[in-house]
């Protein structure tokens, strides 16, 4: 997904980014979870992508989605727990 992206896929990515921007630091918020993949969705993108040491192109696709899994995994994380928010 990217800019100008939309619908339920995306709206997961927010609702992903934004509980992510609570728990941590350096995550910027997506802005409100409509399903618009928009500059603050790319930004927010853009700083987890940072966080999580893949390459920063605002994108969310198969090599984020990878290394999301693998830092939340060294976190003892998993992706259901941010979902709902639950921190470890």
């Amino acid at each position: 997904m990217k800019l100008d992206s939309s619908g339920p896929d995306v709206v997961v990515v927010q609702q992903f980014l934004t509980v992510a921007a609570g728990l941590f630091p350096g995550v910027s918020s997506p802005g409100d979870i409509d399903g618009d993949y928009g500059p603050l969705t790319q930004a927010a993108v853009s700083s987890w992508q940072q966080l999580v040491g893949t390459d920063v192109d605002g994108e969310w696709g198969p090599g984020t989605r990878a290394a999301s899994l693998a830092y939340l995994t060294a976190q003892g994380r998993t992706l259901a727990d941010v979902l709902h928010g639950i921190a470890a």
